[in-house]
């Protein structure tokens, strides 16, 4: 049999193009695997920013219930492992690797991408757990994303933005409707952003059964003494209040109104485990313990504090916003901006973001065809007055001149990519700041 690495190698090569999207090659495996979840509620999460805490939201809440929970996201940071977890532990390299047999048995003549094969391991490896609760990730848009194969009993849309405009449109109502795209006929939807777009509003009234929106049903403000939320659901009103900032507050709120209606789902499926969810969504401080104690990987992750290290994923303006002012409620003497970025992102409008904040900048080039020289990257940066700037060919070559520039009451902001964060992640382990893990393949 074969290693992981060296499936991963494998299914890399295996098709002509890296983003090929469309459903029609990976449905037609899925069903000679004869995926099945009715047994299963299945949630599927799209949206530029926020997918991914907010489906950890949602993991955290079930796992706290002995709810059995499956969730595929991408892409990883270390290992390809991460993308499939199942209670809250990564699928194991014996595990994915007699899924991507049964996928290559059962695909025959059908040629699948990178993702299509990751996607479809995930899915396989919850069908035979036959788990309570499966959270899908989506990777890109949603309409014609590998993870729509699967009729989702609740389409969960944290946010729109900017970002894949060759795949998704160059407008906000066609990025919209894309990821409306996941919404499945008499099936439930939480819209988790404010905005209104016309055709995804139509797309999402036409196809729900039933849908809870963000300020009508459920919303959040911020209080100095922590997040405060409500959330409105077969009209009872719940409170909760939570101290973490771990997680931005839009994206947990999202996740709670999404858990509300799970249990609605899963008590239609005769799931026993339905009551307890019902009593843990009613007990605020139980809840509130579990919000404080959740966190994702490279979601404004801090890893030292003397100085500060922030390792955080954001690639596109408004994750760039929220990372601004996250960095604002630091004291830190000083600010050190560690960046690397790929080059189909909108890298002018991201660093913009950071226009009115003083700091030092370091820029690192990408490895291969997608990722950015990091002159390109500084040339965005001279636009930012009074800006120190230096190039480096990597991110860690970077990383350690920043670690040399700065104090121990300084802040190292380490952002631009996945990529990026795993570069970081793996010369912070080098260097002991970081528990040391594997790194298989960072694509």
């Amino acid at each position: 049999m074969l290693t992981l690495v060296q499936w991963l190698a494998r299914i890399e090569a295996g098709h002509s193009v890296e983003i090929d999207m469309g459903l029609s090659r990976v449905a037609a495996v899925a069903k000679r695997l004869a995926l099945d979840f009715h047994h299963s509620g299945v949630v599927t999460v799209a949206g530029t920013n926020g997918k991914g805490t907010t489906c950890k939201i949602i993991e955290a809440c079930c796992v706290a219930n002995e709810l059995s929970v499956g969730v595929y996201s991408s892409p990883h940071i270390l290992c390809f492992n991460e993308r499939v977890r199942i209670n809250g532990q990564d699928a194991s390299d014996k595990a994915l690797c007699e899924a991507f047999a049964q996928i290559d048995a059962a695909r025959a003549e059908i040629s699948l991408t990178y993702f299509e094969y990751a996607t479809l391991a995930g899915l396989l490896l919850f069908s035979q757990a036959k788990l309570d609760v499966v959270i899908l990730e989506v990777g890109l848009g949603g309409r014609l994303d590998a993870t729509n194969i699967i009729d989702a009993d609740i389409a969960v849309l944290t946010s729109i933005g900017l970002d894949h405009q060759d795949y998704l449109g160059d407008t906000l109502e066609d990025i919209a409707f894309e990821k409306a795209g996941i919404v499945k006929r008499n099936k439930h939807c939480v819209v988790g952003f404010e905005e209104q777009y016309a055709r995804s509003n139509k797309w999402i009234e036409d196809h729900s059964q039933a849908i809870l929106k963000r300020n009508r049903d459920f919303g959040v403000e911020t209080k100095p003494d922590g997040s405060r939320a409500w959330l409105t659901y077969h009209g009872l009103r719940r409170d909760y209040l939570w101290s973490s900032a771990n997680i931005v507050p839009q994206n947990v709120i999202t996740g709670l109104a999404s858990l509300h209606v799970l249990h609605d789902v899963l008590s239609s499926k005769d799931n026993v485990k339905a009551t307890a969810l019902e009593a843990f969504l009613a007990d605020s401080e139980r809840v509130k313990q579990v919000i404080d104690a959740t966190h994702l990987a490279g979601r404004a992750q801090i890893i030292s504090k003397a100085p500060w290290i922030m390792l955080d994923v954001a690639h596109n303006e408004a994750a760039a916003t929220y990372l601004r002012e996250k960095i604002s409620t630091f004291n830190a003497s000083q600010c050190h901006m560690v960046v690397g970025m790929l080059k189909d992102k909108n890298i002018e409008d991201t660093i913009g973001a950071f226009i009115s904040m003083k700091a030092s900048w370091y820029c690192a080039s990408l490895p291969g065809k997608r990722g950015e020289k990091a002159s390109r990257l500084a040339n965005a940066i001279s636009s930012i007055p009074s800006t120190q700037v230096n190039t480096f060919d990597s991110v860690e070559a970077a990383l350690k001149r920043a670690l040399e520039q700065a104090s121990n009451t300084d802040m190292i902001v380490v952002f631009g990519s996945f990529i990026t964060v795993a570069g970081a992640t793996d010369y912070l382990n080098e260097i002991g700041l970081i528990r040391p893990n594997k790194v298989v393949n960072s694509i």
